[in-house]
C-alpha cells in the first residue's frame, strides 16, 4: 500500500444455525506505536449490525503521514456493534495482519528496497518486468528472482500448464454478384456436436465480429473480403482459418426515354451499358431487349434487369437492374363544334356564330 492512496475492502462474516446481528471493523496502526488508539486508525467501523452472514464493503485512505514499512492491521467481527479495537468478544473474532506501507516517512520500519526482477523458464530468461507475459508453448515452471541493489535476493516459482488448442476449421470460399450475405462457410474438425465459431476481420487480435454456432457469416458484404474464423471449444480458441468472399460488381446500366407522355400515347424506352454481353428483360409485359415500347395508361415504373451472359467472365451470371418512371398526363377531352345558325345566305349580311362544347 502507498501513503496517500485509497483502497477498497470487502469483509464477509459467517454464521451458525441461528442468525444474529453482527458488525465488523478495521483498525490500522499507522504510526506503529503498538496500539490502535490514535486518531484515524479506526479506518472502518460499522454503524449498525446486520443479521446473519453478510458482506460489508467500503474504502479507506492511507494517510500521507503514515510511516514507511510493515505495520499491523486488526479486523474484528462481533455479535453486536464493535466499540473499540480491544473490546472483549463473547461471540466474534479478531484477526491480525501485517501490511507493508510505502511512504517517504521513515518511522522505524526501514526503507522499502527497490527490486529488480529476472524471470526464467528453466532454459532462458523470459523477462525482467513485474508482471511478465511470456509466450507459452509447452508446460513450464517459471522462476522469478527479485534482487536489491545490495545483492540480497529472493525467489519464487510457479508452474504453467498448457492446454492443446482445438483444430482449426476448414473453409469454403464463395463468389457473389454485388452486395449480399455470403455463402462462404466453415466446417468443424474437432468432432464437437455443436461447434462454436468466432469470426474476425484480422488474422490475429482484434474484436470478434460474430460468435455463434452458425458456420456462415450473417452480415452483408459489399466488396471482396477475407474473414478469419476460429473454433472455440469452451476453453480455448483454435488458430484462425482465412475465408475469402469475392464480390464481383457488374457494369452499370442506364435507362432513357421520355419521362412524360399524354394518355393514349406510346413511348420508346432504352437501356445503355458498356457491357455487350448483357441480355435485358423488362417488367410490365414489355418483353426483352435493349429497346422496347411502352403504352401505359397511368404513371408506371418500369424496371429492366440485365443478365451477364458472357462465358468465362468474372461477372458471368450476375444481374443488375435499373428503373425508369413514365408519367402519364391526361389528354384533352373530345369537343363538339356547332355552327349557329347552321346555314346563311351567300353574300348575305351577318356572320355565323360557332359554339365549341366539351363532349
Amino acid at each position: 500500500m502507498t501513503a496517500g492512496s485509497t483502497y477498497n475492502f470487502s469483509l464477509s462474516s459467517l454464521q451458525g444455525a441461528t442468525a444474529y446481528g453482527n458488525a465488523m471493523a478495521i483498525y490500522i496502526d499507522f504510526n506503529r506505536d503498538g496500539d490502535y488508539a490514535d486518531a484515524g486508525e479506526n479506518v472502518y467501523v460499522a454503524a449498525a449490525t446486520t443479521s446473519g452472514a453478510h458482506t460489508e464493503t467500503g474504502s479507506f485512505t492511507i494517510p500521507a503521514t503514515a510511516n514507511n514499512g510493515l505495520t499491523r492491521m486488526r479486523v474484528i467481527v462481533n455479535e453486536g456493534l464493535v466499540s473499540s479495537p480491544t473490546m472483549a468478544l463473547s461471540y466474534g473474532e479478531r484477526e491480525e495482519y501485517m501490511i507493508n506501507i510505502s511512504s517517504a516517512n521513515n518511522g522505524g520500519g526501514g526503507n522499502i528496497p527497490t527490486l529488480t526482477y529476472s524471470w526464467s523458464d528453466g532454459t532462458s530468461v523470459v523477462g525482467t518486468t513485474n508482471p511478465v507475459t511470456p509466450t507459452v508453448s509447452a508446460n513450464a515452471t517459471y522462476t522469478v528472482t527479485a534482487s536489491t541493489v545490495a545483492g540480497c535476493t529472493i525467489s519464487g516459482s510457479t508452474a504453467v500448464t498448457t492446454i492443446a488448442l482445438p483444430s482449426a476449421p476448414t473453409a469454403t470460399n464463395s463468389v457473389q454478384c454485388g452486395p449480399g450475405v455470403a455463402t462462404a462457410s466453415v466446417a468443424s474438425n474437432t468432432g464437437l456436436a455443436t461447434p462454436q465459431y468466432v469470426w474476425y476481420a484480422a488474422e490475429t487480435g482484434g474484436t470478434a465480429l460474430q460468435t455463434s454456432s452458425a458456420n456462415t457469416y450473417g452480415t452483408s458484404i459489399s466488396s471482396t473480403t477475407t474473414l478469419y474464423v476460429s473454433e472455440n471449444d469452451g476453453t480455448c480458441q483454435s488458430l484462425r482459418t482465412p475465408v475469402t468472399v469475392t464480390v464481383n460488381t457488374p457494369p452499370a446500366i442506364t435507362t432513357s426515354g421520355p419521362a412524360t407522355i399524354c394518355s393514349g400515347q406510346s413511348t420508346a424506352l432504352f437501356v445503355i451499358s458498356s457491357n455487350p454481353g448483357y441480355s435485358y428483360s423488362w417488367n410490365g409485359g414489355l418483353g426483352n431487349g435493349a429497346n422496347v415500347t411502352a403504352s401505359p395508361i397511368a404513371t408506371t415504373t418500369y424496371t429492366v434487369t440485365a443478365l451477364d451472359t458472357t462465358t468465362g467472365e468474372t461477372n458471368s451470371g450476375c444481374t443488375i437492374s435499373a428503373s425508369l418512371v413514365v408519367t402519364v398526363n391526361a389528354s384533352p377531352l373530345a369537343i363538339t363544334i356547332t355552327p349557329t345558325p347552321a346555314a346563311i345566305c351567300n353574300g348575305g349580311g351577318g356572320a355565323s356564330a360557332i359554339v365549341i362544347e366539351k363532349a
